[in-house]
């Protein structure tokens, strides 16, 4: 049996939540072990990890946007290269990468074939939605940063030949949404203080904040305070009216999907949120540069839905990708 090595970036849920779906199906057909790097504060990987990394992780500044500069001070590129160099690749068949670089990096060095899987990897098309002025530095960031051979990216059409709609959990697909009369709001590059005072003055509405620093549920005013977690976040999520959230992929995907509202604010600096919020606009949804109420009010006295169907990803047609790859 051919030994894979699965590997995902553990700083985005989407991430883990598509590990989750996929893992079962491989190892029906492949021994697998699973490596993770960096931290997610909102869910539990429930995976069986076999090698842990601290990664890279982007760091937020006071602004919600992302500071390059501590960034790279917050990193510890040293150690990066160490362990790089330090694992042992070569005895894996296949590597597949969720954006994680170590995997990627010391597949491309040692000559281990390996597969890129990832919302990221939709950027290696140029047919993809994209801001007006494109950010060179960041599409050269995105395209290095794990660098495979091949890749299946994820979008939220499927825009190129190599690129499938989401794929979805399980939970979601399966679920029964309800419309309760409140909002969901996940911003967790903002202060929670600066997000209730813009949301305190929106008193005709209710919303639940999920802020990963709190340990006890709070009301404030028209606002519910939640700490983060998995089951929690998901009740939240398939019985509001809306979500307020930034523009990343999956959690998106999971609105549309189950036919709520949805309002995006992409993370300051960060590109890849800044296109998601672009190809968001050209299917209808609303969004803007930073959390303002006056855009927001409007955006909630207005009330509408959007209809979009998305054309969800089979776990099965992304295991067969990957088998013929394996057979090349």
């Amino acid at each position: 049996m051919n030994k894979i090595l699965y590997a995902l970036n553990g700083t985005g849920s989407g991430h883990i939540t598509r590990a989750r779906e996929l893992i079962p199906y491989l190892k029906k057909e492949y021994e697998v072990d699973i490596l993770i790097s960096g931290c997610n504060y909102i869910i539990n990987t429930k995976l069986d990890i076999k090698y842990r990394f601290k990664g890279f992780t982007f760091v937020i500044n006071d602004n919600g946007k992302v500071s390059y500069l501590k960034s790279f001070f917050y990193n510890n590129i040293i150690r990066f290269v160490i362990d790089l160099f330090r694992f042992n690749i070569k005895k894996y068949d296949l590597v597949i990468s969720d954006f994680e670089p170590i995997s990627s990096w010391s597949s491309k060095l040692r000559g281990v074939r390996c597969i890129q899987l990832s919302h990221q990897a939709s950027f290696l098309s140029n047919k993809i939605p994209r801001t007006e002025k494109k950010d060179k530095l960041a599409e050269f960031f995105m395209n290095w940063y794990s660098p495979c051979e091949e890749y299946i990216g994820f979008h939220f059409k499927e825009y190129d030949k190599n690129i499938l709609g989401p794929l979805l959990r399980s939970k979601i697909i399966n679920a029964e949404p309800k419309i309760e009369n409140y909002y969901v709001v996940y911003l967790w590059n903002y202060n929670t203080n600066y997000i209730l005072e813009v949301l305190s003055k929106l008193d005709q509405y209710h919303f639940k904040i999920f802020d990963f620093n709190t340990k006890e549920k709070q009301n404030i005013n028209n606002c519910e305070i939640l700490p983060t977690g998995d089951d929690t976040f998901f009740n939240a999520i398939l019985n509001c009216k809306g979500v307020v959230c930034g523009a990343g992929f999956e959690l998106p995907a999971e609105v549309l999907y189950l036919k709520k509202r949805l309002y995006v604010i992409p993370i300051g600096n960060q590109y890849e949120q800044a296109c998601n919020a672009e190809a968001l606009i050209r299917i209808g949804i609303d969004s803007y540069e930073k959390l303002d109420y006056n855009h927001l009010k409007s955006w909630l006295k207005n009330d509408s839905n959007s209809t979009q169907d998305l054309d969800i990803s089979n776990p099965k047609h992304v295991i067969k990708s990957i088998n013929d790859f394996m057979r090349k």
